[in-house]
C-alpha cells in the first residue's frame, strides 16, 4: 500500500498481490466498505475523490 499526502488532498493505491484481479465493490478484498466510507465522507464535506482499477489493484485521490 502507498499514501502519499499533498496540501489540497491525499492518494491511497492498494495492490491484491496477484496481477489481473478485478476489485468489485462488494468483493472480499475489502474494497467495498473502505471505498462507500470515503464516498460518504466526501459527500459530507464536500470533497472530491476518483478510483482507477489498476492491472494488480486499486488507486484512490482524494481532493479537498
Amino acid at each position: 500500500m502507498r499514501i502519499a499526502i499533498q496540501a489540497r488532498g491525499f492518494s491511497i493505491e492498494r495492490e491484491f498481490g496477484r496481477p489481473n484481479i478485478k476489485a468489485q465493490g462488494d468483493d472480499d478484498y475489502g474494497f467495498g466498505l473502505g471505498l462507500e466510507l470515503v464516498s460518504l465522507t466526501c459527500k459530507r464535506f464536500a470533497w472530491r475523490y476518483t478510483t482507477t482499477e489498476l492491472p494488480a489493484g486499486r488507486a484512490t485521490v482524494v481532493g479537498f
